[in-house]
């Protein structure tokens, strides 16, 4: 076991990498699902119809992933299960 499991430094680092994960995901995730682009935040194509649904189904994923990506590094759900 190392001698930073449990200090300070190390939750603090973990705080602010779940804090962070989460606030971009929530951040950039909401305008797409609505499939408005009035609420898109970067500018798209209008020559392409179907640019708002590739941005989305690009961009949702990504914030899922970074929603459960904090998981992944938690013990209890990485623990072998045989």
């Amino acid at each position: 076991m190392s001698i930073l499991s449990d200090s300070l430094p190390r939750k603090t680092t973990w705080v602010l990498f779940i804090v962070s994960a989460v606030g971009i995901a929530l951040y950039s995730a909401p305008p797409y699902l609505t499939l408005d682009r009035a609420w898109s935040k970067i500018p798209l194509n209008s020559a392409y119809l179907s640019h708002l649904l590739w941005v989305s189904a690009h961009g949702v994923p990504g914030a899922v992933a970074l929603l459960i990506g904090p998981f992944q590094f938690l013990a209890g759900f990485t623990r072998s299960r045989s």
